[in-house]
């Protein structure tokens, strides 16, 4: 009997902890359930017993508790995918927890994710494990300085139509009339990143047959860069922003 009291005053006790405990936390006293007699007691047994439970209320033993936060979110499938790919492919390890994927639009299933902090170098670099690449320049970080978007800025998500070849639809448009039309179009990194990505899931190349002009950045003197594979090699080349081709097409990009 006085084993079965000292339980039932254990129990009051981690009761009465538990509840100041909780208190503590955003709950409110009518948020907090009721624990079964069933309940208390694996509760007991999980703290090792009477006699453990005992030293905890007598401040012999001390409990760290840890809080979970409510609803915390579990990272993005696509997200951890290319935080997986930055790791595999360029011996990064980034965190893109709180990138925001733009909502899907139709026929633009490609999501392209880039870290804080990624260069065009970086990814040259990275390619040249791989394939051969011709940039045209030894330092694309410094020959293209302008930029529609930016990851010294912070880590950020796009999507682009999920196509080998640049886009049909930007077709005899010059990179002046895109951005008269006020279109969002690739930048020459996520288009590089793209390649790469595309690369490390199909061992295939984009840009066979056409030509990907980046009107969202600019070269130093305002022509265009452009990218495609051609010859065992993937090509960074220069139009003006003025030239129109139905070849040498921009690529629509949602944000």
């Amino acid at each position: 009997m006085k084993m079965k009291a000292l339980v039932a005053v254990l129990v009051l006790g981690m009761i009465f902890a538990a509840s100041v405990a909780v208190a503590g936390t955003s709950k409110s006293a009518g948020d907090m359930q009721d624990l079964t007699i069933g309940q208390l007691t694996t509760l007991v047994q999980k703290l090792g017993g009477p006699t453990v439970v005992k030293d905890i209320l007598n401040n012999k033993l001390k409990v760290r508790v840890e809080a979970t936060a409510p609803n915390s979110a579990v990272l993005d499938p696509t997200l951890a995918a290319w935080q997986s790919f930055y790791h595999d492919y360029l011996g990064l390890d980034v965190d893109l927890s709180a990138v925001v994927i733009p909502p899907h639009q139709p026929g633009f299933d490609q999501v392209i994710v880039v870290p804080q902090g990624l260069t065009l170098n970086q990814v040259v670099a990275a390619m040249r494990n791989h394939f051969s690449v011709y940039p045209y320049v030894n330092d694309l970080d410094r020959d293209v300085p302008i930029n529609e978007r930016d990851p010294k800025a912070g880590s950020y998500a796009i999507r682009v139509r999920n196509r080998v070849e640049a886009d049909e639809e930007l077709k005899n448009l010059s990179a002046d009339q895109v951005k008269q039309l006020g279109l969002t179009t690739l930048t020459l990194l996520e288009r590089l990143v793209y390649e790469l990505k595309y690369y490390s899931e199909t061992q295939s190349h984009l840009d066979i047959s056409s030509v990907t002009r980046c009107d969202g950045s600019r070269r130093s003197g305002c022509s265009v860069p452009c990218v495609y594979w051609f010859d065992d090699e993937l090509f960074v080349y220069w139009f003006s922003s003025g030239y129109s081709s139905g070849g040498i097409r921009a690529r629509s990009a949602v944000r």
